[in-house]
């Protein structure tokens, strides 16, 4: 996805999230972007499994994730 579409996508996830968690260099811009706008709580990790780890430690019952990425990531494992 171009640098401009990850902006445009940060920019959305900051008016309709709490916490954004952005996986990779390419995802890097839309964590920017959303901080940009206003969203405050946005972590950047490197791999798939730092965002496990991240999410883990953050997470309660009820809390509902929306996961969003490139098959390269392997998100759906």
């Amino acid at each position: 996805m171009p640098r401009a579409e990850h902006e445009r996508v940060g920019r959305r996830a900051a008016e309709v999230v709490a916490l954004l968690v952005t996986i990779g260099d390419e995802a890097r811009a839309l964590g920017e972007a959303a901080r940009a706008a206003g969203l405050t709580d946005v972590t950047h990790v490197a791999a798939r499994e730092d965002a496990i780890t991240t999410l883990r430690a953050r997470l309660v019952p009820g809390d509902v994730v929306l996961i969003k990425g490139s098959h390269a990531l392997g998100l759906e494992h």
